[in-house]
């Protein structure tokens, strides 16, 4: 929000002002959606593709019962106009939200995790909640579902127990209860996949926790959002080193104490299930010609359209400005900006080098 070109929600409601439901570009029946600006994405893709390729392997632990429970979003280009003024390329998706994740009204919570705080990254917190509103302050973490207009009030015990489980629990109490209070099918998942994709932007900040029902079980999933700052690049446009270690900071010190846990080796046999889970994927969904093909798909889209050079024409002279001289102190790199070819080969490229890279890594979880 703090650069020119600004993301968007919007709602749709029929003539009379009542709220109405649409099937938008084949992507779902509903009344509230995310017009994404991709604005600090040099390839204006990141986010899609690294969803796309989510939601090829990662599932909700229930969508035998509930087949149409989503864990990313979907997505297509669309370009903006607003009251008449051309904004850009934006991709238009849905949310991550109970809808998506098919949770329980009654019972499921969805919160997110907005800053770097010890509460976000899982550490501890230095006071909980007063239930009093839906945005914990100290933890900067947001009640997303349910909210006010569920007529539910707020609620971040739930949140809270969780944080004390990871931060606190003993190792040996840590494993003997992991399965029964995490998914592991979601964090073996989110595991792999930010280890993969590096997304220092999005382990503690920009995480959901997901509680499909709390009145049968305090087991939690581990949600994605805004993947834009990865595949070779951090939040900023800054290049990032395809040959890194595991993934357990932000690169500023943050450090996940999930993932952390996990990579001491916290839990009994979870490094061997991520081995195996990786060595299913990474000639199969994760396979660098799966993602070269995503890649393609949508430069081309952007490209042979024009709207690649539409977005370029409406946006170059404010992106430069801003890159020069930052907003509210944020300064990013600017160079190829345009670019799409030379960023998606870029993009193509890292990604290979990071498969090699944590497939290393990962042969260190053999036979743990």
């Amino acid at each position: 929000m703090r650069y020119p070109k600004k993301p968007y929600n919007f709602k749709l409601y029929d003539s009379a002002g009542e709220k109405r439901e649409a099937e938008i570009l084949n992507i779902r029946n509903d009344n509230s959606w995310i017009l994404d600006a991709m604005y600090l994405d040099m390839a204006r893709m990141r986010n899609r593709v690294c969803f796309d390729l989510w939601n090829t392997f990662n599932k909700p632990y229930y969508v035998n019962e509930k087949p149409k429970a989503m864990s990313g979003t979907r997505g297509h280009y669309v370009e903006v106009f607003v009251n008449g003024q051309y904004m850009g390329l934006f991709m238009l998706t849905d949310r991550i939200d109970r809808k998506q994740y098919q949770i329980e009204q009654d019972g499921g919570y969805i919160y997110k995790a907005k800053g770097w705080t010890a509460a976000c990254l899982l550490q501890g917190y230095s006071a909980r909640s007063s239930n009093d509103d839906y945005y914990w302050n100290s933890g900067e973490i947001e009640q997303e579902f349910p909210d006010a207009d569920d007529g539910k009030k707020p609620n971040f015990n739930h949140m809270a127990d969780f944080i004390d489980f990871v931060s606190k629990t003993s190792k040996s109490n840590f494993g003997a209860n992991f399965s029964s209070r995490v998914d592991e099918n979601s964090v073996i998942d989110t595991f792999i996949f930010l280890n993969l994709i590096l997304g220092f932007d999005n382990a503690g900040r920009n995480t959901f926790w997901i509680f499909r029902n709390v009145n049968e079980s305090k087991k939690v999933m581990h949600g994605l959002w805004d993947l834009d700052g990865v595949l070779g690049r951090d939040w900023n446009r800054v290049v990032t080193d395809a040959n890194r270690g595991w993934y357990q900071d932000n690169n500023g010190g943050s450090i996940f104490w999930l993932f952390k846990r996990i990579i001491d080796g916290d839990v009994e046999g979870l490094q061997q299930k991520i081995y195996d889970r990786w060595m299913a994927l990474k000639d199969n969904e994760l396979a660098p010609a799966k993602f070269n093909a995503l890649v393609d798909y949508y430069a081309e889209q952007q490209i042979t359209s024009g709207a690649r050079d539409r977005e370029i024409a409406r946006w170059r002279e404010e992106e430069t400005k801003d890159a020069a001289t930052g907003t509210n102190g944020w300064i990013h790199y600017s160079g190829n900006y345009g670019d799409v070819e030379w960023e998606a080969r870029y993009m193509k490229t890292w990604y290979n080098d990071r498969m090699k890279k944590l497939d290393k890594l990962m042969a260190t979880f053999n036979g743990k």
